[in-house]
């Protein structure tokens, strides 16, 4: 199949409709915009037929469907499952390389943090606590850039990673999954599932768990976020 974006790279043509949208495009969005041309001609018969077929599926969704990025979207169900540790007309990508690479990362990163918790521990133990001081006071004050790579923490238990994804908007007005993000929350797209059945804290429509989320933003309290470069 041959793409008609020039030298515009996946991420940018994700922005673009982003913009047009007002909201995170479909796949089947992006690859009309990447496999066709400005008159909306598919570049070949391949892609006419592909996104014919893609059309017809999401005809068929129930009203107000937002066919969200999941490996039972539109796109999924014509194109088949994605490769592993890979998902297909996302700008943000992974290679099955950078899948091992940035696991084993998240292991070290979870060791280095119960080894620091450990030692807060014994430090708070010898010294009396300030007024009004908070636990999670240093991501609260952390300042998230768009496209950070930053690791989600559960809610259940904050020493323990359930996922691996970029910072997309902490606009408390930003629109995710039909809702307003609120203040203190990150709007963030998962790259890499870490406790696949961990539970979302924001579910949307067919999406419950992180593991259903893969390259779909989601809204994560602020607080259990962490920007990767604070783990080294």
């Amino acid at each position: 199949m041959q793409q008609t974006t020039g030298k515009l790279s996946f991420a940018e043509v994700e922005e673009e409709l982003k913009q047009q949208l007002g909201r995170s495009p479909s796949r089947v969005e992006m690859f009309d915009a990447c496999f066709t041309d400005l008159n909306g001609d598919p570049s070949c018969a391949e892609v006419a037929a592909a996104l014919g077929e893609m059309k017809e599926v999401q005809s068929k969704l129930p009203p107000g469907s937002r066919d969200s990025i999941g490996p039972s979207d539109s796109f999924a169900k014509v194109m088949g499952k994605d490769p592993h540790g890979r998902v297909r007309m996302v700008g943000l990508a992974i290679t099955r390389m950078e899948e091992k690479v940035d696991v084993a990362t998240i292991l070290i990163a979870n060791l280095q943090e119960k080894m620091q918790q450990n030692a807060n521990n014994v430090s708070t133990a010898r010294r009396p606590a300030s007024p009004g001081q908070s636990s999670n006071s240093i991501n609260l004050e952390h300042t998230f850039q768009r496209l950070d790579t930053v690791l989600l923490k559960s809610l259940f238990d904050s020493r323990k990673i359930v996922a691996k994804g970029y910072v997309r908007s902490v606009d408390p007005n930003q629109d995710v999954g039909g809702k307003r993000l609120g203040l203190n929350w990150c709007e963030v797209q998962i790259s890499i599932p870490v406790e696949w059945d961990e539970d979302l804290i924001r579910p949307y429509s067919n999406l419950s768990t992180i593991g259903d989320a893969i390259g779909t933003c989601i809204a994560w309290p602020r607080h259990l976020v962490t920007n990767t470069d604070d783990q080294e």
